[in-house]
């Protein structure tokens, strides 16, 4: 071979080579740059936690961070509420005293929020921006109560005793960044020569099982694929983790020392956290308890003793007040009665018809006579008067529906207003019920608002707020309480409804003490309506009243009268004619404690602390 071909193939064969790892090289650059770069890179994320004789860790981490672009700062995620399988319902990790430094120790700009479940503490100035390529080191340090877990007999432990279990996302699986290096050391409250002592690291996503174990006979560990390295200790439990964790990736630590190492908190303790943690859940039991002291106090009534059978209404009640005082409410059968009442005194009669073609119902119209109202009419009657006489001389129920119903405000305080004219309420019952209504939904409204800031918990604050309303509203409807006389008014009131009740039966021989007639028939009628007991005094006068009433235009059958008919049509119209008169028309216009190592139990992100953060 000529000599002087040996140096041309050489720098040939170099020029190739040389060519082709240009090209791998601008190829490796291009694909590189189809790449974008993370906002931020952790460098380093190193966590030291310091478990205290009592039920509290303290906790530190120092991340220094790489920016690749401008940004603020960083901002970190800690939850504080953690859902249990347990009667505890959501358990509570209280973290106290944040402080945020830089490497030099020197306090850096920290906002502190409540975000549902999580605390979010943003590090950094609003004003102030951070160039690309800033590194920047952030020291967090703050101090975590009730995160240890206590059991008698731990899993798969043969020792005596029980355990104290520190169960800890030192890197919580949230971090939207690579974190390309990590360590943690757990510092022991005292060395632990003697008792259960062993420890477990999981690393990856969120529900990984990649575990690695170390305890009192293995002291240390380690993983090639992953270069994690940790070591187990009288003093301390330590590792480290050489391998980039890629984003939303973490890195959890479980612990177990004899139970002696850390005093357990007392169960008035435990309770107190519960209830904290589960305040929200706890309101329909402070609203009952609440509202039950309310009503011993302001709602419930007098004693006066037993019921016993009155022969007429006291205090000369008419049957609208007598209804209205035994359930405090003005409802549709007190209407009725005040109609009846009207016709009885000559001011209205009533002519049954029938309605419908194929449904039929039965129901009247009212003729007014003429007679104008005299010093005999309450004010309840002399309103329901005024009112139907805006309907002309003929009342249809339409008419009812049209001008009378309008007014059943006006004619439900003119009975209230009645009952305390004749001292049986300091105040309208009504009024009254209305604004304990209205303070009690305030109240629980408050309650649910403040359990509500305390724990953050939105559910548990809205589901006590509505238990607790549905609680308190029959409590507050109870809140009119009636004077002495009111309740001696009430307690005669149900005897005279007992009366008539059974006055069909000859139970009570009443007819020695009331002579009966179609007077007294008529006369105590309005009451059997606002009573619901028309049948039942009908019946009483089946072979006293053959005639019906002057007031009642009815042909009967074959043209005769009989008083079940009559009290069935009563029955009947009532039905219709009062809902017609409480019925306005329809307007036209619009105007967490299980254990790390318990069986298929632990998991990455599976312990307390932990949670994730980012950039800002």
């Amino acid at each position: 071979m000529n000599r002087a071909s040996v140096p041309i193939a050489f720098l040939l064969r170099f020029t190739l080579t040389v060519t082709a790892l240009a090209g791998c090289l601008a190829a490796s650059w291009a694909q590189a740059e189809d790449v974008p770069a993370l906002p931020y890179v952790i460098e380093s994320y190193d966590v030291t936690i310091t478990m205290q004789k009592t039920d509290t860790v303290e906790v530190e981490e120092r991340i220094d961070v790489l920016f690749n672009e401008q940004r603020r700062g960083i901002f970190r995620v800690i939850p504080v509420d953690y859902p249990t399988d347990s009667w505890r319902g959501r358990r509570r990790v209280a973290i106290t005293g944040i402080s945020v430094t830089d490497e030099d120790d020197q306090p850096i700009t920290t906002k502190v929020t409540r975000e549902g479940e999580n605390l979010r503490v943003r590090m950094g100035d609003a004003d102030v921006f951070l160039q690309p390529g800033t590194r920047k080191t952030y020291v967090i340090q703050y101090k975590a109560v009730g995160a240890l877990n206590w059991f008698d007999r731990p899993e798969g432990w043969a020792g005596q005793g029980g355990a104290v279990e520190l169960y800890w996302n030192v890197i919580g699986p949230e971090w939207d960044t690579t974190i390309q290096a990590a360590s943690f050391r757990v510092v022991y409250p005292e060395e632990q020569k003697e008792g259960i002592l062993r420890a477990r690291v999981f690393a990856g996503a969120y529900g990984s099982r990649d575990s690695l174990d170390v305890d009192r006979d293995n002291r240390s560990g380690a993983r090639e694929e992953d270069a994690t390295q940790i070591t187990l200790s009288d003093n301390d439990f330590t590792g480290n983790r050489a391998a980039p964790l890629p984003p939303y990736n973490g890195l959890t630590v479980v612990l177990q020392l004899p139970e002696g190492a850390v005093q357990r908190p007392s169960w008035t303790t435990v309770v107190l956290r519960t209830i904290q943690a589960n305040m929200g859940f706890g309101i329909p039991i402070l609203v009952f308890l609440g509202m039950f002291l309310m009503w011993l106090r302001h709602g419930r009534d007098a004693q006066t003793g037993p019921v016993a059978v009155q022969f007429e209404p006291p205090d000369g009640l008419t049957g609208p007040e007598c209804g209205t005082i035994l359930d405090e409410k003005v409802d549709t059968r007190d209407i009725v009665a005040g109609l009846v009442e009207l016709a009885v005194k000559g001011y209205l009669t009533f002519h049954p018809k029938e309605e419908g073609l194929v449904f039929k119902k039965r129901t009247a119209d009212m003729h007014l006579t003429g007679k104008e109202a005299d010093a005999s009419l309450n004010e309840f009657q002399r309103d329901l008067l005024s009112s139907l006489k805006k309907c002309g001389d003929l009342v249809t129920s339409a008419d009812l529906s049209t001008h009378v119903a309008p007014s059943i405000h006006t004619l439900k305080g003119a009975l209230y207003n009645a009952l305390v004219s004749h001292g049986y309420y300091k105040k309208n019952p009504n009024s009254v019920r209305g604004w304990w209504v209205f303070g009690s939904i305030v109240v629980v409204g408050v309650l649910g608002f403040l359990a509500l800031v305390i724990t953050g918990e939105l559910l548990p604050s809205i589901i006590g707020g509505i238990l607790g309303v549905i609680i308190a509203i029959p409590f507050a409807m109870q809140m009119p309480k009636r004077t002495k006389a009111g309740a001696i008014a009430h307690r005669n009131v149900r005897g005279f409804e007992e009366f008539i009740r059974r006055a069909r039966l000859n139970e009570l021989d009443w007819m020695q003490k009331k002579q009966p007639d179609a007077l007294m028939f008529e006369e105590y009628l309005p009451h059997a309506v606002a009573f619901g007991l028309v049948s039942e005094w009908s019946r009483a006068f089946d072979d006293i009243v053959k005639e019906p009433p002057s007031w009642y235009h009815h042909s009967g059958h074959y043209g005769h009268f009989y008083l079940h008919d009559f009290a069935s049509d009563m029955n009947d119209i009532g039905r219709s004619v009062g809902s017609a008169a409480t019925t306005p028309p329809r307007s036209s216009g619009s105007s967490g404690g299980s254990s790390g190592f318990s069986s298929g139990g632990g998991f990455s992100g599976g312990g307390f602390g932990g949670g994730g953060g980012g950039s800002w």
